[in-house]
């Protein structure tokens, strides 16, 4: 008997040999024994997945002679019509290849064949394989004999691509869509058609020939032919690197391990060890892509994410990876995508690899954004959520201490100054309250008392803070808070005037069991005072000295005006 490639010797006959596609292969199955198949079917999908194989698997099904129960359809030697159409002698079933059968003609030999009744079998099955390869007239000749074609008949159309097919015959079709075979199934099946076929290989070296088929059945059945013709019937994972001409495994952990440990030396030369076995750049770069998905998945996930890694090789790249961060290992898997990227494009793309790998050798660790902010949070002397400024050994504010010296006091200034003072004794008790309050009646551009609010709200609610802050005005008197937003600026008037929230932080700040809470807007003339007249700027009133007076702890000495 002539040599059979193991694709075609394995190939599946029945609907419980379909590997990985229990969808389709349920649904038909049920269709067809309650009755109602229909008339079209598109199969779409990769290749290697099995949707020829499902056709006719269909097309035996359909006119099967032994419906006992067991296997669906039977087996070869039990029904005459299904052996017919396994060995593709049935004249009732007729597979068309689309890529050589593009043109009307074609189609025209289907219409005209389609109206005859079935020779020995209840149906006639067309199976058109790569449907998409037809030409638009081929397509439209085929529209009405697949919208009403005789109770005799069915078309079933396979395609990789999908995408391709008009809309006119998808909506004519009942579609099935067939998905990439998972590595764990391929591995399964490999292992069982090997055991049958007497050849000895491990199951690392399984595993490898399952990921390089890419979920594909028959391309892993393609290169296990090859192995077994080239190796006889002891095959080994060195065996099939060598074939392939692909990285093995452990000089991939070897540059990921000298990635981690900073050693760009190291990667530059694993990557030209590599380079003179023959090993390709741009494939090298794609296994590394791979490695730091798996490793990426690794540090989310945990060992039980579903991968195409054996358990050994999880637990494995788990010892690699344990010592570094989530964010590190995001970090360098961007890196190595971009080179990878790159190196598709280059003249020269070992040169742009070990870039990449000397880039990725010499990055800093990550750490999370949110643990650099609390350490910052706990270094700032305003994040206490106290809200107030430290005071002086006298007992005056900071904001005291910032006032000019040098500097005539306005009337207003000397009056708010005494009051301060005033309320420092030594005897006194203070009441609680911010510097805000205890400046008695504020003016409106009074900078550091606005920051000082903003601060203690910020300690609460840090949005409520955002908020605050793009007033133009906060005014403190007693027990009543003015807040002025700019009329044609940014304007949180409404959301602050519902807010429950700001009142009671407001309270708890003045010290208060009431408050008064003022939220308006005012325009420039009123800002410039009365009649629209402008008034010379203090520089205490300045957002820029302010912030100034505020880093350094400094007061203004002169004042020049420079307009």
């Amino acid at each position: 008997m002539a040599y059979r490639v193991l694709a075609r010797k394995w190939r599946p006959q029945t609907f419980e040999d379909l590997i990985g596609q229990e969808f389709p292969a349920v649904t038909l199955r049920n269709s067809i024994e309650s009755g109602k198949i229909a008339h079209a079917l598109l199969f779409a999908g990769p290749r290697g997945t099995g949707k020829t194989s499902t056709a006719r698997i269909v097309a035996k099904a359909i006119n099967c002679e032994r419906k006992d129960g067991g296997k669906f359809p039977c087996s070869t030697e039990q029904c005459s019509i299904c052996e017919g159409i396994s060995e593709g002698k049935s004249l009732d079933v007729q597979e068309i290849d689309a890529a050589s059968h593009t043109g009307v003609a074609d189609v025209r030999e289907i219409i005209e064949s389609v109206k005859y009744s079935p020779a020995s079998a209840r149906k006639k099955v067309y199976i058109i394989d790569e449907v998409h390869m037809l030409s638009q007239s081929a397509f439209n000749a085929l529209l009405k004999i697949m919208e009403e074609p005789p109770e005799h008949a069915i078309f079933i159309l396979a395609t990789t691509e999908a995408h391709k097919v008009p809309p006119t015959i998808m909506s004519r079709c009942q579609r099935y869509d067939f998905k990439k075979i998972p590595v764990e199934k391929i591995k399964e099946s490999l292992e069982k058609i090997t055991k049958a076929e007497g050849i000895k290989i491990d199951t690392e070296t399984l595993y490898l020939i399952a990921r390089e088929s890419e979920g594909s059945m028959r391309d892993s059945l393609s290169l296990l032919d090859q192995l077994t013709v080239s190796f006889e019937d002891r095959i080994t994972h060195k065996d099939v690197i060598s074939l392939l001409g692909i990285p093995d495994n452990e000089s991939l952990k070897s540059i990921l391990r000298a990635v981690f440990a900073k050693e760009p030396a190291k990667c530059v030369e694993l990557v030209r060890n590599a380079a003179s076995k023959g090993i390709s750049p741009r494939r090298m770069a794609q296994d590394i892509i791979y490695m730091f998905r798996n490793l990426l998945y690794l540090k989310i996930c945990g060992k039980d994410f579903t991968s195409d890694l054996s358990p050994d090789e999880k637990d494995e790249l788990s010892e690699l990876v344990k010592d570094e961060s989530t964010e590190t290992v995001e970090l360098l898997f961007n890196v190595i995508i971009d080179g990878g990227e790159r190196i598709r494009s280059s003249f020269y793309p070992e040169i742009v690899l070990e870039l990449a790998l000397v880039k990725m050798s010499t990055v800093g660790k990550v750490e999370k954004i949110d643990n650099i902010l609390k350490r910052l949070e706990r270094l700032s002397p305003q994040a206490s959520g106290t809200g107030k400024t430290p005071s002086s050994p006298g007992g005056q504010t900071r904001t005291a201490e910032r006032r000019p010296e040098k500097q005539e006091d306005k009337p207003a200034e000397k009056e708010s100054r005494h009051v301060e003072e005033k309320g420092t004794g030594e005897n006194e008790k203070p009441a609680k309250q911010t510097p805000a309050s205890a400046a008695g009646e504020q003016t409106s551009g009074d900078d550091p008392v606005k920051q000082e609010i903003v601060d203690f709200v910020h300690g609460k609610d840090k949005f409520l803070a955002k908020k605050l802050a793009q007033a133009h005005l906060l005014e403190v008197k007693g027990n009543r808070v003015s807040v002025k937003f700019l009329k044609n600026g940014i304007n949180h008037e409404k959301e602050l005037k519902k807010s429950r929230e700001l009142r009671k932080i407001l309270k708890e700040m003045l010290g208060v069991e009431r408050i008064r809470l003022d939220i308006d807007t005012i325009n420039d003339e009123e800002i410039n005072g009365t009649g629209g007249a402008s008034r010379k700027p203090d520089p205490a009133e300045d957002e820029i000295v302010n912030y100034a007076i505020r880093q350094f702890d400094a007061s203004v000495i002169k004042r020049k005006n420079l307009s």
